[in-house]
């Protein structure tokens, strides 16, 4: 038998208000650590961000900046931790099967828009060619811990966590992982690449749905920046 999501459980719901000063964070930590990459290293090329250490060092940073205001807006109930839905899955097997369903889809997805709407490009998963040096290879690592490790936790958090202990007791199911998964995209400013987004954030707000856990949702959010990372430099 299939266990609801813990945001079901209004001892564990977030306020609004709460949900949103965790994003104010966010997004202020974004503009902060934006501000610091510009008088550091001046404005990047958006085909050189993949390699850039500066701004990924920036990112990491911005990101757990997020985990920290996740972790706050579920402070004041009963488990934090079953607040953001960090728990195992009801059901292991059922759930690493619809993880792969949904990894399946959104590259489905992915593949059919990206020559339509070029969301790749307009991301910079388009880079100019590795340059080598030290600097980018560091660059590299950090963004993969960033991007593949950090971000997708960090992002599953919010969305999944707050977003559905905030959302999920006013809107229910479908609308929750609709908004969730429109507010992920638009966060991304990327216009381009918001129908891709918008199908993946709304994908992982079903697969929190019908697993009561955001774990296998930070496994496909990870896996999915993975392999977008990987063809960005070995399809270049």
């Amino acid at each position: 038998m299939r266990v609801p999501p813990p945001a079901t459980d209004p001892a564990v719901r977030i306020s609004i208000r709460r949900a949103v000063a965790a994003f104010g964070l966010w997004i202020g930590a974004l503009i902060l650590s934006g501000a610091a990459v510009a008088i550091i290293s001046g404005t990047p090329r958006r085909d050189t961000l993949l390699f850039a250490l500066v701004p990924n060092v920036a990112g990491l940073v911005a990101y757990l900046c997020l985990i920290a205001g996740c972790v706050w807006a579920a402070s004041p109930t009963r488990d934090v931790r079953r607040c953001l839905g960090v728990v195992a899955p009801d059901d292991w097997g059922r759930a690493i099967a619809l993880a792969i369903g949904v990894m399946i889809i959104a590259a489905v997805a992915s593949a059919l828009l990206e020559p339509i709407l070029h969301g790749g490009r307009s991301q910079g998963l388009t880079p100019a060619r590795f340059p080598g040096v030290a600097e980018a290879t560091v660059g590299v690592i950090v963004a993969i811990i960033t991007y593949v490790i950090l971000g997708p936790a960090a992002e599953d958090l919010f969305f999944r966590g707050v977003g559905y202990a905030a959302l999920r007791g006013r809107l229910g199911p479908v609308m929750t992982a609709l908004t969730t998964g429109a507010i992920f995209a638009a966060l991304h400013l990327e216009p381009r690449a918001f129908a891709v987004l918008f199908i993946l954030g709304s994908l992982l707000g079903a697969l929190y749905e019908r697993t009561g856990s955001t774990v296998p949702g930070m496994f496909v959010h990870g896996v999915n920046n993975g392999l977008a990372l990987l063809v960005a430099f070995f399809g270049h």
